[in-house]
């Protein structure tokens, strides 16, 4: 590949800047293409991976899940610091502007819709907690999953039982993550999906593992129905973000069974020398 320019004004020299400019805008082109060759060829690896998930490094599955949590993050950022505030800052001027409406009728109109603005603004709120639980960058992974467990009682039809277990100090970042996204898809998939009237949750921890188990009573699902393809959300992404971490996933594992059929699964996750690893920064 070869870059052509033509100088417009062949009587001088380039200055510096001019220069600088140039060479900086050859090399911002040289890295674009070969970042584009690049990503074109991780693609196609990617695509021959896809029949056979055994294949996947491990550390492949943790590098596409830190990838999809770091947007997570920023997302929600973007959407705290630009929607949430714009409405606030909406509804703030229509409270400045209702001291100066002296028309019932227009008052209770605004007020009406000063109460739209700001339940809009709880809900973006609610949907930040859920894309970026921030409990558990601090350490507090039962602080986080209390959470999630009132928002659940608040909407769902069935009845949620859990035991949780005090989270341990050497419990990684990425490891509470991993087991609080498996928790939030487990539930939502619960909520959406399963038709049941009970769910039973645990979470217990050892020297040298953490151990969420869960079942309900609802239609059941057959695992072999999972979809193969890289995926970082549903229960496809549980699997694959439980192995990048060197877990296993069993799915209606005989001693969570329920004579009334339902779903059942249990997740094994590794916990010991976690500090060693590199942690996600988000």
């Amino acid at each position: 590949m070869i870059f052509v320019g033509k100088w417009v004004k062949p009587g001088r020299a380039l200055n510096l800047d001019e220069r600088i400019w140039l060479e900086t805008l050859i090399n911002y082109a040289r890295v674009v293409v070969d970042n584009l060759y690049k990503t074109e060829g991780l693609m196609r690896a990617f695509k021959h991976l896809e029949d056979d998930r055994d294949k996947i490094p491990h550390s492949m599955n943790r590098w596409l899940f830190s990838i999809s949590e770091n947007e997570r993050a920023h997302l929600s950022r973007d959407i705290h610091d630009t929607n949430i505030q714009d409405q606030l800052a909406i509804a703030r001027e229509m409270d400045a502007a209702m001291k100066t409406i002296d028309d019932p009728e227009t008052r209770t109109r605004i007020d009406t819709i000063r109460d739209r603005i700001l339940d809009n603004a709880d809900m973006m709120r609610k949907l930040i907690r859920e894309m970026y639980p921030a409990d558990i960058f601090h350490g507090e992974l039962s602080k986080a999953l209390d959470a999630l467990f009132r928002r659940v009682n608040l909407s769902a039809d069935f009845y949620l039982e859990t035991a949780i277990s005090r989270t341990p100090h050497n419990l990684s970042k990425q490891n509470a993550l991993c087991l609080f996204r498996a928790v939030q898809e487990l539930l939502g998939n619960a909520m959406k999906h399963a038709h049941c009237t009970r769910v039973w949750l645990g979470l217990a921890f050892d020297d040298a593992r953490g151990v969420l188990s869960y079942r309900d009573n609802g239609i059941g699902f057959d695992p072999k129905t999972l979809d193969p393809y890289f995926s970082t959300m549903g229960l496809t992404g549980i699997v694959s973000r439980v192995q990048g971490l060197g877990g296993t996933v069993e799915f209606g594992a005989q001693e969570l069974g329920s004579a009334s059929g339902g779903f059942a699964l249990c997740i094994k996750l590794p916990i010991t020398n976690q500090s060693k690893r590199k942690e996600l920064q988000i």
